[in-house]
């Protein structure tokens, strides 16, 4: 049904709060469908279900890894060592996979522990060459999106108290003679 600018359609809110709220629809179904393509959980039950994999998923590496060292107590001696010793590397793995853009002095110190000079230099010019993560972008324009609709919504709960009390305020409503 169409509505003349001033006039409460059915829904009881003014005709343009009303367009803002469909618009707010309109945007959370893409919202929804750019979650749905980047693979956010889609409940908070979707995300314990992940977390517990996670958890599961840590806990096997960790096995796997406390089980490769107890193999190799033999030819390196203590599983101990062992693990300490993996830990610079697995530091400089997880750096290597996050590194976009120009390497920072914390990055640069994780590599040198456990490559050569010659290689961090090599890392160290070549990473400003190195995209960003495509889906690290779409999660920063998600984000964006999530915060101008949060301060839309803000602004309109804002409006509708005010004209709950212009409403709820006697002789505020109507005409003054």
């Amino acid at each position: 049904s169409f509505s003349l600018a001033g006039e409460q359609p059915s829904s009881g809110f003014p005709a343009p709060a009303q367009q803002v709220l469909e618009q707010l629809g309109d945007m959370q179904q893409k919202l929804k469908a750019m979650g749905d393509s980047v693979g956010l959980p889609q409940s908070l039950g979707d995300v314990q279900n992940r977390l517990q994999d996670l958890d599961k998923n840590v806990a096997d590496a960790a096995a796997g890894i406390r089980e490769a060292a107890t193999k190799g107590m033999n030819t390196v001696g203590n599983p101990d060592q062992f693990l300490q010793s993996l830990v610079p590397f697995a530091s400089a793995a997880v750096t290597l996979s996050r590194v976009s853009g120009e390497l920072t002095q914390a990055q640069e110190q994780n590599l040198s522990k456990v490559l050569p000079a010659a290689l961090v230099t090599a890392i160290k010019s070549q990473a400003a060459a190195i995209p960003p993560d495509p889906q690290a972008e779409k999660l920063d324009a998600l984000i964006s999106q999530l915060d101008t609709i949060k301060s839309e919504l803000s602004a309109l709960r804002e409006d509708m108290a005010k004209d709950r009390e212009k409403a709820a305020t006697p002789g505020a409503s109507g005409p003054k003679p």
